[in-house]
């Protein structure tokens, strides 16, 4: 269910952005390096929110709203997704990094990708598939 919902506010934004042919760097970039940059990021912002006192359900939704903010101005669509997306992945971090830091950071990692792959296969199949550029 939480792909269907995040995936609806991103398939087709996702889409709009790439108006040339998508090239294995974009869809590098979308499935290994965005989601390690801002998971990396997310945490260090999200490990800032609880040392200064904020409990982790709320550094977990600042966060998430920053994210979708982010990903708001890349395409306004995106800005519900994002935020919801977000909010899985620092609770993901937050309850797997029980176990350790390097669980946490995996969990939310690879619950990041996977989130990017629909819209990023969709992009792919709609170019070379549907567009018959194979």
């Amino acid at each position: 269910f939480f792909l269907l919902c995040n995936n609806a506010f991103s398939v087709f934004p996702s889409m709009a952005m790439f108006h040339e042919q998508p090239t294995i760097a974009t869809i590098f970039g979308n499935l290994v390096f965005a989601p390690i940059m801002e998971t990396a990021l997310m945490i260090a912002l999200l490990e800032f929110l609880v040392r200064v006192r904020l409990s982790k359900l709320a550094s977990i939704g600042l966060s998430a709203l920053l994210w979708g903010f982010f990903h708001g101005t890349l395409a306004p669509m995106r800005f519900a997704g994002s935020i919801w997306s977000f909010f899985v992945f620092g609770y993901s971090y937050f309850l797997w990094s029980r176990r350790d830091r390097k669980s946490g950071f995996w969990a939310a990692s690879l619950s990041h990708i996977i989130v990017n792959m629909l819209p990023t296969l969709v992009v792919f199949l709609e170019y070379y598939v549907f567009q018959n550029k194979l």
